[in-house]
Formats: C-alpha cells, sequence, structure tokens
C-alpha cells in the first residue's frame, strides 16, 4: 500500500507493518531517511523479520525470547514464569498485519496476538502529515495486567552523514538506545 501526500510519499508492508520506503522532498532534494536492505526481495534470504527489515516498524514486546544474561534483576522474568515472548521483536514483527487505508495520506494496520501471552493485540496508525512529516501512533491492547518492553524501531540511514551530523531528539524522553553499524 502506498500512500502520498504533498512533498512526502511512504510504502506500506504487511509484514511487521513496516513503513519499508519512505521518501520526503525538501526543496529540489529527495530525502530517503529510512535504510533499505539490499535482501528484502529474495524469497531465500532468512527469516521473515530480516527478509523485511529496514525502515521502520513497531516491535511488541521488544527484544529477544532469551535474554542474555547479567541483565538488571528488573528485566528478567521471575522463575517459574511462562515464556510467551517466543519471537525476537515480538509476533507482529513476524507476521501479517491487516491494512486499512483510510485516505491517500494515513492507513491503519491491525494485529490480532496469539492467546498464549498477555497482548491481545496491536493497531497501528500511519500518517503524512504537513509537507514532510510521517505521524506514527501505536496502540496496544492487553489481556491483562502486564509490563512489556516496546520497541518503536526506526533504521535510519546516515551514509551520506558525516560524523556528528546527525543529531536525535525525541521529546519528553531522557534515555534512548541506538544501534550504530560503523
Amino acid at each position: 500500500m502506498r500512500l502520498t501526500h504533498c512533498q512526502a510519499s511512504l510504502e506500506l508492508d504487511p509484514v511487521g507493518a513496516v513503513v519499508s520506503e519512505a521518501e520526503l522532498f525538501i526543496g529540489d532534494r529527495a530525502v530517503r531517511p529510512f535504510f533499505q536492505n539490499p535482501w528484502r526481495d529474495d524469497p531465500r534470504k532468512m527469516d521473515t523479520l530480516t527478509r523485511h527489515l529496514g525502515a521502520e516498524w513497531p516491535c511488541v514486546p521488544f527484544g529477544v525470547p532469551q535474554p542474555p544474561a547479567g541483565l538488571p534483576a528488573d528485566w528478567q522474568c521471575a522463575k517459574g514464569a511462562v515464556n510467551w515472548h517466543r519471537h525476537a521483536h515480538g509476533y507482529g514483527a513476524h507476521a501479517d498485519w491487516t491494512w486499512t487505508q483510510q485516505n491517500d495520506r494515513s492507513a491503519l494496520a491491525e494485529i490480532t496476538y496469539p492467546a498464549a501471552g498477555p497482548i491481545a493485540g496491536l493497531r497501528r496508525q500511519v500518517t503524512l502529515a504537513d509537507e514532510n512529516e510521517i505521524r506514527f501512533n501505536l496502540e496496544i491492547e492487553a489481556r491483562e495486567d502486564c509490563r512489556v518492553p516496546v520497541g518503536l524501531h526506526p533504521v535510519l540511514s546516515l551514509t551520506d552523514a558525516a560524523p556528528g551530523a546527525a543529531v536525535l531528539e525525541i521529546a519528553g524522553a531522557d534515555t534512548a538506545w541506538t544501534l550504530s553499524l560503523i
């Protein structure tokens, strides 16, 4: 599914509700802010998530089924807890979502999670707002009271940027974790 509005467009992929491509026009220059993996269309490549990896997608719960040793105590599961977290980056990152286009610049994606866990489902709104702005909204429906890590997962392409040229500003946040592949 493709959204186009003013000076921006993006492509939406049902696997993982990924924004697979985005292009913003700033003056006469096209900017493609998200990483695009070169193996995306190769069906021989890896698992579903890795094959579709790139751009931006939500991860609920964020993390991996078997966390590394040495994490702080409040990051570990209680002894005897049922391990319902079976997918790296969460179930929704591996499965097909249902996209509904609301208009030329907005779409809603929904997914129902398996019954063996506290998350019932997710709803994700992606909107091309005024000129060069992409807005994301994620609603998480829980079956029960729970505490799970959530990853809002943009994979930015900074291949043309000089070191130190990019600044990440997140309103209202005092902490962010990033990974650099350089």
